[in-house]
């Protein structure tokens, strides 16, 4: 068996931003394309601000866990290029699953920027793709990846609604 080749940071930083950039703009292009279904003005003018601040907050959120994968986990947040370290740092003390939480917030957030019914529906699709992918695929994973490690921290930390 050969020992695991280490990467340097700023290359898995790379791998780790070109991901990022590729996904976020697949949804967000898909929040601007369901945003076309939609009369002009669907919503209020006002609720753009209440957007913005979700937008943001999500989107910080998701750069926080982004940072931790990449710099604890020597990972991305890919399923095909997944921290190799088990990581429970940052926002991951308080929610398992914070920077799919983060992504759904910041979508929802720029749907209603849009000020878009349509692109709000597609916010809550992506989180109930998220939500089966968590459920079906990834405890599964990383139950069998971490052991012990894993299923300790799933009863202390809950999946979704942080606990401080």
């Amino acid at each position: 068996m050969t020992a695991p080749v280490h990467q340097p940071t700023w290359f898995i930083a790379l791998r780790t931003l070109v991901v990022a950039t590729l996904f976020t703009g697949f949804w967000v292009g898909g929040l601007v394309c369901a945003s076309r279904f939609d009369m002009a003005g669907s919503l209020p003018e006002w609720v753009s601000a209440v957007g913005l601040v979700l937008a943001v907050a999500g989107g910080l959120l998701c750069i926080a866990c982004v940072a931790m994968f990449t710099v604890v986990g020597r990972g991305t947040p890919a399923p095909f290029d997944p921290p190799r370290e088990f990581v429970v740092t940052g926002p991951y003390r308080y929610c398992r699953n914070p920077m799919l939480l983060g992504f759904c917030v910041m979508l929802l957030g720029l749907a209603v920027v849009l000020r878009s019914p349509a692109a709000i529906g597609l916010a809550a699709f992506a989180f109930l793709c998220g939500h089966l992918m968590v459920v079906l695929w990834e405890e599964r994973h990383l139950r069998a990846k971490f052991g012990r490690p894993y299923i300790d921290y799933c009863a202390r930390v809950p999946r979704w609604m942080p606990r401080f």
